[in-house]
Parts: structure tokens; sequence; C-alpha cells
């Protein structure tokens, strides 16, 4: 059984790039989450030109 890959945010897009499909990953730190709507919400908001969190 391989062993999971700790990272910690933020994430770098060097560590993303460097993770396969099936990795086990335990992330530390701090994680936005959402759904459905939010979403879109967050779409728009980027097109708009706000700063998300």
């Amino acid at each position: 059984m391989s062993e999971a890959i700790r990272l910690e945010t933020p994430l770098t897009q060097e560590k993303v790039n460097d993770l396969k499909a099936g990795d086990k990953v335990l992330i530390s730190g701090v994680i936005y989450t959402g759904r459905d709507a939010a979403h879109k919400k967050i779409v728009e908001a980027m097109e708009q030109g706000f700063d998300l969190p």
C-alpha cells in the first residue's frame, strides 16, 4: 500500500502537477469548499473582476 502524499496549502502548481490519478493525498491548511450554486457565483465574481477569498 502506498503512503499518502502530504501537502500544505496554499498549493503550488508544481505540487499539483506532480499528482497522479489514484494518489492518496493529505492536505493541511485552509481549504474553501462549495458546490452547485457556489461555483456559479465564483465564476461570475471572477468574470466581473472581484477578488476571491
